[in-house]
């Protein structure tokens, strides 16, 4: 994530590809929180549906295990910092 804010995208992806993935989510998650706090309300129902949808879920979680198993058994080179 650290690439990627630095805005060597390159690098970050080669490093984990779901980094900026990861980036993304945590800066829409922490600007929805800040926005939960100063209007003090929950976001409308439309911006927290997908949150709760699960088809969404499982295909991340899945993606995610599936991307590690590839890196575990060396099938993905993986890059040493």
């Amino acid at each position: 994530m650290i690439f990627f804010a630095h805005g060597d995208w390159e690098r970050a992806i080669e490093y984990h590809l779901f980094g900026p993935l990861i980036f993304f989510s945590l800066t829409i998650a922490i600007f929805s929180c800040a926005w939960e706090l100063q209007h003090q309300d929950r976001l409308p129902n439309r911006y927290r549906r997908w949150f709760n949808y699960l088809p969404v879920q499982i295909s991340l979680v899945a993606s995610f295990l599936g991307y590690y198993l590839l890196r575990l058994s060396h099938i993905l080179p993986t890059t040493h910092l």
